[in-house]
């Protein structure tokens, strides 16, 4: 019976811990007796899902997707190694810890779900079972190799565990042919079943659409590596992208998943399993002591106050929530918050930005103001809190991979200003954002670019952003010139072009595989 990826034994620690795999994967279990039965193959799975909740993954997504652009910066320019990532010091970031686990990270995914995919069908339980962990793993296999498609280009294609030394992929076509390949497995086996921290139908039809919409705008802007590709035909892409965006979101047959009425129930941790969440990692502050059985998120978004927890006011009921003492890592640019305020003042997705916190004496709150703005006094989000937790770091907050919402500007993205136009309109009708109109857009790209935009208000902190950049060839346009608080801004000016669309394989990677030199 499926359960929930924290609340089963965590097989993490027997798998490889680099990706060359002269470890045995398979550490003391055997195929013999951990496929004999349902339950062994699902531990298997939970640990392909297990190594995403870890810091080395979950983490990291902010530290990459948001904060190397223009609408977040690390504020943390003493917590070396970070800085090296988010300020784009790219002569170094072969040897950067971070990014050599990130990438560990997915492989010890792929390795597990490859494990999963060699001996389940032959395993003796029942076929409607096999069919859901087989789909899980395709599904898991595919998401790996997109998030390591986007980031580092032409990657390892390791699909077997009998790989040592996977072979460098020769080119994008080869690495997103089989990211394909996988997701279309998955929704052939999957069913609709909406489960916290698991995939399901609904988010392989999901990530078939973002895999088309990315190639085509990235082949459509001339993305480096990406104009190349042969095996991809802009025009018929954007079709692919919304005939599967169209499954999930303009499909009566599909009533599980739908855009939440109520933006702030999106990110109340405790509501784990709303109609909004299509793919979310789950974490829970009741879990075991592990980091990444529980989430620290609030940390790294949070202001500091010398170690002591303080409150903050919701912009629901005015009520005052406990939360756990910040580490000032991760803020927004002035610029995303101006952005958004000339697009819609009323904007609901402002609320999510607090110009204050709030300290308790008795039964009287008083205000600690965030301006003038200092290293550790900012207008901070409060997209990841969790008041629940009392005070502590031990939180219930999940990371988002996957939205209705998301998937609703896909659809919009892919279909182009004439058809598109309705589905941006209602995501940004539920904030009460800004209401675009038909005689704005002279042509498909000037509509795909206000998308854009609205992205950027949409996931903010939601780890889009680099990956959107990168698609549209806009890493240098945006991000050169950022604004950081107490510090020069950004100048990326000398970073190459293929320095920009790809961070590198890790060096120690390259050593220890012959078939990468």
């Amino acid at each position: 019976m499926k359960r929930n990826i924290i609340s089963i034994f965590i097989l993490f620690t027997l798998l490889i811990s680099s990706c060359d795999l002269k470890e045995n994967p398979y550490g003391i279990y055997s195929k013999e007796n951990m496929f004999s039965n349902e339950s062994g193959a699902q531990s298997v799975l939970l640990s392909a899902y297990r190594s995403m909740c870890d810091i080395d993954y979950s983490v990291m997504l902010i530290y990459f997707g948001d904060m190397t652009t223009d609408i977040a910066y690390n504020n943390r320019m003493d917590d070396v190694p970070y800085p090296e990532i988010t300020e784009w010091k790219t002569s170094v970031l072969k040897d950067n810890i971070w990014i050599m686990n990130f990438y560990k990270t997915l492989y010890r995914t792929i390795n597990s779900a490859c494990d999963i995919i060699e001996n389940v069908p032959t395993a003796s339980f029942s076929q409607s079972e096999k069919d859901r962990i087989l789909g899980e793993a395709y599904f898991l296999r595919g998401y790996a190799y997109y998030q390591l498609a986007w980031m580092y280009g032409r990657v390892p294609m390791k699909l077997s565990t009998t790989e040592s030394f996977p072979k460098l992929a020769k080119d994008l076509d080869e690495v997103y042919t089989q990211i394909l390949a996988d997701f279309t497995e998955a929704e052939e086996l999957l069913t609709i079943n909406r489960m916290p921290g698991c995939a399901d139908k609904v988010a392989a039809w999901s990530m078939l659409a973002k895999t088309y919409l990315f190639l085509a705008s990235a082949k459509e802007h001339n993305a480096l590596q990406y104009k190349d590709m042969t095996t991809v035909n802009v025009a018929q892409y954007y079709t692919e992208a919304a005939k599967w965006a169209k499954k999930v979101v303009d499909n009566p047959e599909q009533t599980v998943y739908s855009l939440d009425p109520d933006i702030y129930n999106v990110y109340n941790c405790d509501k784990q399993n709303g109609p909004e969440h299509i793919f979310l990692l789950s974490h829970y502050r009741e879990g075991s002591s592990t980091e990444g059985d529980y989430s620290k998120l609030p940390r790294y978004f949070l202001p500091g106050n010398g170690g002591a927890a303080y409150y903050v006011k919701s912009p629901v009921d005015g009520s005052y929530g406990l939360t756990c003492d910040g580490w000032s890592v991760c803020v927004a640019t002035d610029k995303l918050r101006a952005d958004m305020e000339s697009a819609s003042a009323v904007d609901k997705r402002l609320t999510f930005f607090h110009n204050a916190y709030y300290k308790k004496s008795g039964t009287t709150y008083t205000a600690e103001s965030m301006v003038p703005q200092n290293l550790t006094h900012y207008i901070f989000t409060s997209k990841y809190l969790d008041v629940n937790a009392n005070g502590t770091e031990r939180t219930s907050v999940p990371s988002y991979l996957i939205r209705y919402s998301e998937i609703m500007l896909v659809y919009a993205e892919a279909l182009g200003k004439d058809q598109g136009l309705q589905w941006l309109n209602r995501v940004t009708a539920r904030v009460n954002g800004k209401q675009y109109q038909a005689s704005e857009f002279a042509s498909d790209a000037d509509f795909r670019l206000a998308i854009l935009q609205e992205r950027a208000f949409e996931l903010c902190f939601e780890h889009k952003r680099l990956e959107d950049l990168r698609r549209f060839n806009l890493v240098r346009a945006k991000v050169q010139g950022k604004k950081c608080f107490g510090r020069a801004d950004t100048d990326i000016s000398g970073v190459s072009d293929a320095s920009l669309a790809f961070f590198p394989i890790p060096q120690r990677e390259i050593d220890l595989n012959p078939n990468l030199k």
